[in-house]
């Protein structure tokens, strides 16, 4: 007890000490216990010296937060230029692949060893091919087919095929705003953005059950509130969550879940692409991504991107159907690529051009 080591001469201190008061609520103080001498130099009490410091200590966990946030930030940019220099190079490779195993396909008789072995090895490059996709989305180096949409239709659109994926004991609820705001976007990015987050929360409910909830709100953000995002300028937004009752995320592993290939799910049931990928659509269109879980309670993810009010959705028109064209016409094909410059060679003259 300080108030006895104090009177027997001993002096006890402590700085930022935590303290719960009875309504609930937190205090930090910095405070100093010594003894007190009287005039005959003996010791007659004590004497506590106290400062309240909440306000301060408040102050510094916030800013040692936004450097967290800020260094996550920066990591993610560092992560994101290097998957997507080696998912360049990759996809070169993947690409010599799928030609030549395509004009082997041609060319097997259907029914044969070789037509089902070839059939196998397209079928493996096109996985691949498809998580080189999600490497350059998570990168934002893919070419997009933007537009401006009205999201509430295919967030809408996307919770209907997921009830009918996701086992009864997943109870959805919607709260879709149909008056939300126009964003520019690639339609397939929103239905990849609530497919990835529902997934993921469904995971976090598969042995348990529980709610599901999916929303979508205008929201008005300020200086304030993106603090922590210096890339994302004030303004209006469209906010799209999904939340879950599940277990939620232990927080020492919260600053990894954006991190590309990261995941706590067992083998088989997911690449760890999924948050990395609508980080990246979310930040190529001047947007962002936040979490907030509570272990033992669930988890819900918030994405934000901005309005453009200034714009309204195009006409929808017919896409004409392209035929593949064969000729006698001579082609220079160039290629910084040697293989693929000879596939592209091989495969244009099956089609009966000189090259």
């Amino acid at each position: 007890d300080v108030h006895q080591k104090a009177l027997v001469g001993i002096t006890s201190s402590a700085e930022n000490d935590k303290y719960d008061r009875e309504d609930g609520s937190v205090e930090w103080t910095t405070w100093e216990c010594r003894p007190w001498y009287q005039a005959n130099g003996e010791i007659g009490g004590f004497v506590v010296y106290t400062e309240v410091v909440t306000d301060r200590v408040k102050a510094e966990e916030q800013k040692l937060l936004l450097q967290q946030q800020l260094y996550q930030a920066q990591k993610m940019e560092t992560i994101g230029t290097l998957a997507g220099g080696i998912a360049h190079d990759f996809n070169n490779i993947l690409g010599a692949i799928l030609g030549y195993a395509e004009m082997v396909q041609e060319d097997s008789p259907n029914g044969s060893t070789m037509r089902s072995d070839i059939d196998s090895v397209i079928k493996a490059s096109q996985r691949a091919k498809e998580l080189v996709k999600q490497i350059l989305a998570f990168s934002r180096q893919t070419v997009t087919e933007e537009m401006v949409l009205q999201p509430a239709f295919i967030i809408k659109e996307t919770i209907k095929m997921l009830r009918a994926t996701l086992p009864t004991t997943i109870d959805i609820q919607q709260n879709i705003d149909p008056n939300a705001g126009l964003i520019l976007a690639d339609p397939t990015q929103i239905h990849q953005i609530i497919t990835n987050l529902c997934i993921n929360a469904f995971h976090a409910m598969e042995k348990t059950g529980g709610t599901l909830n999916i929303s979508l709100q205008n929201e008005e953000l300020g200086l304030a509130d993106l603090v922590s995002e210096p890339h994302v300028q004030p303004g209006h937004f469209v906010e799209i969550s999904v939340g879950d009752t599940g277990s939620g995320i232990a927080p020492e592993i919260m600053d990894k879940i954006f991190d590309p290939f990261f995941t706590t799910k067992e083998v088989g049931k997911g690449t760890g692409m999924g948050l990395a990928i609508i980080h990246g659509i979310a930040k190529k269109s001047g947007g962002f991504i936040s979490c907030k879980s509570s272990p033992g309670k669930g988890t819900t993810f918030y994405v934000y991107l901005p309005v453009h009010a200034d714009m309204a959705p195009p006409e929808a028109e017919a896409t004409p159907v392209e035929m593949i064209q064969t000729g006698i016409e001579h082609i220079l094909f160039i290629d910084d690529e040697e293989i693929l410059a000879e596939m592209g060679k091989t495969m244009l003259e099956r089609l009966g051009y000189r090259v």
